[in-house]
């Protein structure tokens, strides 16, 4: 059986490999960007959460559990916090175990077990489910899926990554020839296949479609021989284009809500006069444009209106993922345009940041790049963004200050596209506060 042989090798060869390096720095984990709770709020609760107690969270196949350790120190300060992490490796989470004293978190749930055995009425259901690397090793990658929403609440949300079939082809060539080289070496033979893998790659030609396209997973690289068996010598792995993605998906009655922004900025990309029905068709083509989409980042619901909108304008905009001096920054050199004309097109270089259990921002080596067209509208915009105030107020000084004889629609069409250049960062994003005032 696959899933027996998938265990084995991860009982065996954990992956990714256990590196101290990790911990060097705890209680603060900054070698991990994560998303927080504004985020959470803006994307499947429509802005409006922003008491995270009794909150319940499943990790399938939680690995080591640099994502689980994010989340419980960021909800910390909440009562109730329910976490789960279930995974096939022992070893692993040996490991999580020993990382959770380290940052001295306490009451994780942690069972040896196939998501596949998930049952609500034993483990019951979750608010959030992160299954990051793991239904692409399924033989049947749909009864994973199909068993994580039998877990998941009406309300819920999942962070799940799979892999991506065209950013892929040089890996699954490799594989291939792997294959080839080991027809006659037993299946759980594992030292003979790594023999021949340095026996073959220190002579792969240069015109080889895995050398040339190596770094784009450089897991046999960077991850000693762990990395090279889950890279090269999985038992099981299946990819996914962006219209099977779509298609599996939605064959669960389940909804794509937003792709993370590690490849969300490519999917978006728009190319002067080529225009596409949906946006399915535009992301289907862009993952052939760029051709180096190696995983899929998403995040899954079973409802399909969760995401706060710039359009309603009782909506507050808030900054995110940067600290305040990189924004003000910012807000000086369009100080200093002034009513520049014609309107240039600005880069915002930034740093990600995250926060720690002290809800201290803390600097990733992650960094970003927003260009957008900037004028004397916008930017006002911009430099009033509080987090106070409603957008609708925004637009209402606005006409005051600068004594504009315009609209609430012919702003939100003027400042949408700047508006959507920071959030496809995350930069910017919405919370819903009714208990402020109309006139904020």
């Amino acid at each position: 059986m696959t899933e027996a042989k998938v265990k084995n090798m991860y009982t065996d060869f954990v992956y990714p490999a256990y590196d101290e390096m990790l911990d060097e720095k705890a209680p603060e984990l900054i070698q991990t960007r994560q998303n927080n709770l504004k985020f959470f709020s803006h994307y499947f609760y429509k802005g409006r959460k922003t008491n995270f107690d009794n909150f319940k969270i499943l990790f399938a196949g939680a690995g080591l559990g640099s994502c689980l350790i994010h989340l419980a120190l960021l909800l910390k300060k909440y009562k109730n916090i329910k976490i789960t992490a279930i995974d096939l490796s022992p070893s692993s989470l040996e490991i999580l175990r020993k990382r959770l004293d380290i940052y001295k978190i306490e009451g994780v749930e942690i069972i040896e077990m196939s998501l596949l055995d998930l049952d609500p009425e034993k483990v019951g259901k979750f608010d959030m489910i992160n299954c990051v690397g793991v239904l692409h090793h399924l033989e049947n990658p749909s009864l994973g899926l199909r068993a994580l929403k039998n877990v998941l609440e009406d309300d819920g949300f999942m962070e799940v990554m799979v892999y991506g079939k065209i950013g892929r082809t040089g890996i699954y060539q490799m594989q291939d020839l792997l294959k080839m080289a080991n027809k006659e070496v037993e299946e759980l033979d594992y030292s003979t296949k790594l023999e021949n893998y340095k026996k073959i790659y220190p002579f792969l030609q240069q015109n080889n479609w895995f050398k040339k396209s190596e770094m784009l997973g450089p897991d046999h690289l960077t991850m000693g021989d762990n990395g090279v068996i889950d890279l090269l010598l999985h038992h099981q792995d299946r990819a996914y284009t962006i219209p099977e993605l779509y298609h599996w998906v939605e064959g669960e009655d389940l909804n794509i809500v937003e792709f993370m922004t590690c490849t969300r900025f490519k999917l978006k990309k728009n190319i002067e006069g080529i225009e596409f029905k949906t946006e399915k068709e535009k992301y289907a083509f862009n993952e052939l444009f760029f051709g180096d989409l190696i995983k899929h980042s998403f995040y899954i619901s079973k409802n399909n209106d969760t995401v706060a909108e710039i359009d309603d304008l009782n909506n507050i905009m808030i900054l995110n993922n940067l600290i305040q001096p990189e924004w003000d920054n910012l807000m000086k050199k369009l100080e200093e345009l002034g009513h520049c004309y014609p309107n240039p097109e600005l880069n915002f270089n930034f740093n990600y940041y995250t926060f720690n259990n002290t809800e201290v921002l803390l600097k990733t080596p992650h960094q970003g790049n927003v260009r957008f067209k900037s004028d004397f509208v916008t930017n006002y915009i911009l430099k009033n963004i509080d987090g106070i105030k409603k957008t609708k107020r925004l637009f209402t000084n606005l006409r005051e200050d600068l004594k504009l004889d315009i609209t609430n629609e012919e702003l939100l069409e003027r400042f949408r596209p700047v508006y959507d250049a920071f959030n496809m960062h995350d930069v910017l994003l919405l919370k819903r506060d009714d208990r402020i005032l109309s006139f904020n």
